[in-house]
């Protein structure tokens, strides 16, 4: 009787809990009178029926319906869609699963045997909603006021994805925008009338990081005017629905801010080009450049004004020649050559002007050199030693003939053949780019035909192994640049630039390779100087955009890479350095198991040491060895048996089975870093390699101009009568010889003498040879060379790497150059079977987020999730997206206690035990078929006890 009772007691209960389960649930969003409403039905019915026919767009259906076509037509229950839409033409659309294609519905229960189209069906059909399971009758809803049926058991959770997934707005025929703007529209309504919980929170997080998505995307440049017109929507529902949230007040400033900075912008552009101001227009366009994407019109304004100014530029050379005012005329002939370097006159006419002062300086230098006996013990012994000098170069003995050169200096320091033994010196180092300046200055001084000859056939040889030299220094970088070798490409970018310091592309590659190799202090100048002379018609958009990108990063006030965890660091990783919070048992930069192993007992014979030195993990061995000296042992007893009973038996000895698989680690010279994992214990080395980067003091649109082999040098001899005028004011070219270092084996002292020519006027500009200033270093270092062989030889690349920046390499040339390292395929703890190398891809807080081991096509994407520094989870995904390897990890409070491993249906578990001070002293590994089948064992290393040791 009893029993009976607790029976029925029990089914009433269940059957009451069921009374209050709702057996699907709708949500409603419909537009009426101008105003959207969301609401909530427990079912809805098409002319008295949940079920409506269905059929694809695709091959597209029949424009016309009859009751018996539809009759064959497969139905299904409305509640069995994920997305229910009205389209524009009056038909309902529906979507099944999260992305799949959308069918065309059609209303059940059709009496009339006329063909319709979908349209008229639906206009026809009756559309009731109950709220709930008491309204007996329901309402009739009108097909015009529909927008959507969303179903679902959670009308929050329904009206969270129509106010946050743009996909479910995307009719046929509708693009992303307008799918965008449609879904703002239902974001207010959605945030009011579900103003907390889940739904909400959804809601104001979508918007924020939308907002937030776009407003850097737009900072980025190269993004269409669209981008910070949908962030600017973005805001103007953020003010709506969230408008005390301090996070989206920010955003919205900031959005706002760029919409006026941009319209100010244009419009000043616009005024200037109405002007006809070519120069002003292509100075405030450059920060107009990287957001010109959506401004075709200003687009072509900028290469029209950068085509005027080069002519407009050239016919103001002219006139100032024929005034003789040739250091203007250089600076105008400089500048039209850069803004349209096609402008082949420009080119022609420098080098008219080149010859023009070169014959006048020679006048001036004759008259006072006319006084000098060749004859005299003085010229003599000058004209020994430059001979002497000429000997020690046809002999290959540079700093023999640059002592020469030096003495013959201290005889007579104005003496032109100097010059030239000097430039034959610069030619014989590779210093092309000096040699040439060294002539130009030469042909100021050049008395005879002779000796001027002699200066232009050098000059002719300097100048054809600069073409040449350029062209295959362009090939090198381009290569190393696309091998990812960036050290080696920032030394052939600053011989480049030796050769020819305005070369654009020598610059850019300078520039970019110094700033990722962390130099970022020599970067800067140099990518300056990139954006002045690439300023043309011939300017590669891509590389400036790079570049301004990369200045925008250099600027900001805090490198990413050296930034904190969140919370108080404790240790440091013994793998990649990088500071660790407590309770950190994964690095997130390298995702190295942190405490340390000392030993790990396999199942089938398989043993595994580490060998530690400190903090750094030097070495791990792994053993396998199975032993059958027991059963040798007695094959060989019964041997000798038989033989004392004159018998012979053959004895077949089993072998031992053995293998061994070693990983030894080095760490970088200057910083706890791992840089290498090899299979041979090797001491590597770091390599360093020389660079000579110039220095470029004046920046700015019209500052730093001068050319190798242009009449820089010569221009600036000073004020100068007979027709040369205003040489020391060349613009931009004055002040180069502040912070430039001396020169040895240059004829300083003869341009100073230049000075006291009568005629000649102020030399003041040529002291410490300013002249020569754009060729001198600016600075002088070496930079760890690239290891030859890359990730291939074992090297690895982390994104805190001290030598390359990995986030800023992969922002630059889009591909990602971190590389990790596992001793299997899963970044298992204790499983060392060969060497693994990941390309990495990192989150903006430095934690790995993918891995894709390195050749091998097949290998599937790793995926990390994490909760600050501490790891969650391992996921392994196949090319078609499905789940194919996971790992989870579980933690109680501060401390690591299991993993569990899933893969192909098989399940395994790792233990971790600690004693009772909370010290980790060993782990159990269930047998894991995702590897080698083994079980594991693992002991610690206490390093609370003395000494380290356990």
């Amino acid at each position: 009787m009893g029993r009976t009772l607790s029976h029925c007691l029990l089914l009433a209960l269940v059957a009451s809990a069921a009374g209050h389960v709702k057996a699907g649930q709708f949500l409603l969003a419909a537009h009426s009178t101008g105003a959207w409403t969301l609401e909530e039905a427990e079912t809805i019915q098409v002319n008295g029926k949940d079920k409506v026919r269905t059929v694809a767009l695709s091959p597209a259906p029949p424009s016309t319906w009859d009751a018996k076509t539809i009759g064959h037509l497969a139905d299904e229950s409305l509640a069995s869609f994920s997305a229910v839409l009205r389209a524009p033409d009056g038909t309902l659309l529906a979507r099944t699963g999260e992305s799949g294609g959308w069918l065309l519905l059609l209303p059940d229960g059709e009496k009339s045997k006329a063909a319709q189209s979908a349209a008229e069906l639906w206009r026809n059909a009756v559309i009731t909603l109950k709220q709930d399971h008491k309204d007996k009758t329901g309402r009739t809803i009108r097909l015009a006021d529909l927008y959507a049926v969303i179903p679902g058991q959670d009308p929050s959770s329904s009206a969270a994805r129509l106010a946050t997934d743009p996909s479910l707005h995307k009719l046929p025929g509708i693009d992303d925008s307008q799918a965008f703007r449609q879904m703002l529209e239902l974001m207010p309504v959605a945030a009011k009338t579900y103003a907390s919980g889940p739904a909400a929170d959804k809601i104001r997080d979508y918007v924020r990081s939308a907002m937030s998505t776009r407003l850097e995307k737009w900072n980025d440049g190269d993004a269409p005017v669209i981008v910070l017109d949908e962030c600017l929507a973005l805001a103007k529902v953020s003010q709506t629905a969230f408008p005390g949230d301090a996070a989206q007040a920010t955003l919205r400033k900031q959005a706002a801010e760029s919409k006026k900075w941009l319209d100010r912008k244009v419009a000043i552009l616009r005024a200037l080009d109405a002007g006809k101001q070519a120069d002003a227009f292509l100075t405030a366009y450059r920060e107009f450049e990287p957001y010109d994407k959506s401004f075709p019109d200003l687009a072509g304004k900028h290469r029209a004004h950068l085509q005027e100014s080069a002519l407009s530029h050239l016919d103001t050379a002219r006139q100032l020649r024929k005034q003789g005012d040739y250091a203007n005329a250089i600076r105008h002939l400089r500048l039209a050559q850069l803004r349209n370097p096609e402008l082949a006159e420009a080119g022609q006419l420098l080098e008219e002007v080149r010859l023009e002062i070169a014959r006048l300086s020679a006048q001036k230098f004759a008259d006072a050199r006319r006084g000098i006996d060749p004859r005299s013990p003085a010229q003599v012994q000058l004209q020994r030693k430059l001979l002497l000098a000429e000997q020690y170069l046809n002999d290959g003995k540079q700093q023999e003939a640059e002592q020469a050169l030096h003495d013959a200096e201290a005889i007579d320091k104005d003496e032109p053949k100097i010059t030239l033994g000097q430039a034959r010196l610069a030619l014989a180092r590779g210093d092309l780019g000096m040699a040439l300046a060294l002539l130009d200055l030469y042909a100021g001084m050049a008395v005879t035909p002779q000796d001027f000859a002699e200066g232009e056939k050098l000059r002719a040889t300097v100048q054809y192994k600069i073409d040449n030299t350029r062209t295959e220094v362009q090939a090198q970088l381009k290569s190393l640049y696309n091998d990812q070798r960036f050290a080696s490409a920032l030394q052939a970018s600053a011989n480049g630039l030796k050769l020819d310091n305005e070369e654009p592309a020598f610059l850019f590659q300078a520039g970019v390779n110094a700033s990722l190799l962390r130099h970022s202090d020599d970067a800067i100048p140099l990518l300056h100087r990139y954006l002045d002379l690439s300023d043309s018609t011939q300017a590669n958009r891509e590389q400036r955009l790079a570049t301004l990108r990369l200045l925008h990063e250099l600027s900001a006030p805090a490198a990413t890479a050296d930034a904190k965890p969140a919370g108080s660091p404790t240790a440091a990783s013994w793998f990649s350095g990088a500071p660790l919070e407590r309770g950190v048992f994964y690095d997130p930069v390298s995702l190295a198991f942190q405490p340390k192993a000392i030993r790990v007992t396999a199942s089938n014979h398989l043993t595994v040491n580490y060998e530690w030195n400190g903090p750094q993990l030097q070495s791990v061995h792994t053993k396998y060895e199975e032993k059958k000296t027991g059963s040798n042992i007695a094959k060989l007893a019964l041997a000798g048996a038989a033989a004392s009973q004159g018998l012979s038996l053959p004895v077949n000895l089993r072998t031992t089975g053995r293998e061994t698989n070693d990983f030894y680690f080095s760490y970088y010279d200057d910083a706890p870093q791992i840089f290498k994992v090899s299979r041979d214990n090797v001491v590597v080395k770091s390599r360093k390699i020389p660079v000579m980067l110039p220095a470029f003091p004046t920046l700015g649109p019209f500052g730093g101009i001068g050319a190798i082999g242009s009449l820089v040098n010569l221009g600036r001899l000073g004020m100068m009568s007979g027709g040369l005028k205003g040489l020391s004011g060349l613009g931009g070219l004055g002040g180069l010889s502040r912070g430039m270092p001396n020169m040895s084996g240059l004829n300083t002292a003869s341009l100073k003498g230049i000075s006291g020519v009568g005629g000649m006027g102020s030399m003041s500009g040529m002291t410490g040879l300013s002249s020569m200033g754009q060729f001198l270093p600016g600075r002088n270092y070496s930079v760890h060379a690239d290891p030859d062989g890359g990730s291939t030889s074992g090297y690895l690349t982390l994104w805190n790497s001290p030598r390359l920046d990995t986030r800023l390499a992969y922002m630059v040339t889009g591909k990602r150059v971190a590389v990790g390292f596992s001793g299997n395929r899963y970044f298992h703890p204790f499983v060392w079977d060969a060497i693994h190398f990941f390309e990495l891809d990192y989150d903006d807080q430095g934690r790995v987020s993918h891995a894709w081991e390195l050749d091998e096509p097949n290998a599937p994407r790793l995926d990390f999730t994490w909760e600050g520094q501490k790891l969650m989870s391992v996921v392994g995904r196949g090319h078609a997206e499905e789940m194919v390897y996971s790992r989870t990890l579980s933690y109680s409070g501060e401390r690591l206690v299991s993993e569990s491993i899933t893969q192909g249906g098989k399940t395994s578990k790792i233990q971790y035990k600690y004693n009772k001070q909370g010290v980790l002293t060993e782990a159990d590994c269930d047998t894991d078929l995702s590897l080698d089948g083994r079980s594991r064992k693992i002991e610690f290393l206490d390093e609370t006890a003395d000494r380290g040791k356990r």
